[in-house]
């Protein structure tokens, strides 16, 4: 189940924001695919939050977390942050400043909105 997605890492967040990030390593890892919401162009950060928000019925929360779950990070007050579980201590996610990366969760615990799972009817 957990395939190798190492072709995400190191991806600028201008090529891939967290969004993109999260459908191309569902595609990769478990041959899903997830909803896009928007666009072609990134959404700012406020647009993002209501993209969050109005989708959350798409999703699970879930209180113990698993390889894949998304978790949802509340930047400066606003939802806008999506992340992907990997395990107890690691998470990947893109950020303007790093690009894809592995993260400390430790680092981002107080950020964190909740874990969520893609509800089987609203995968494409």
């Amino acid at each position: 189940m957990r395939s190798n997605y190492s072709s995400l890492i190191g991806i600028s967040h201008e090529e891939k924001n967290c969004w993109d990030i999260a459908v191309d390593f569902y595609r990769l890892v478990f041959d899903l695919e997830l909803k896009h919401y928007y666009g072609k162009e990134t959404p700012n950060r406020i647009d993002t939050s209501a993209l969050i928000y109005s989708n959350k019925g798409d999703f699970v929360k879930v209180d113990q977390p698993v390889f894949g779950d998304l978790i949802i990070f509340s930047i400066h007050g606003i939802e806008s942050h999506i992340g992907i579980y990997i395990d107890q201590t690691i998470f990947f996610h893109s950020s303007k400043t790093t690009g894809s990366v592995h993260d400390r969760l430790d680092r981002w615990k107080t950020l964190i909105v909740g874990y969520y799972r893609p509800e089987a009817k609203w995968l494409k």
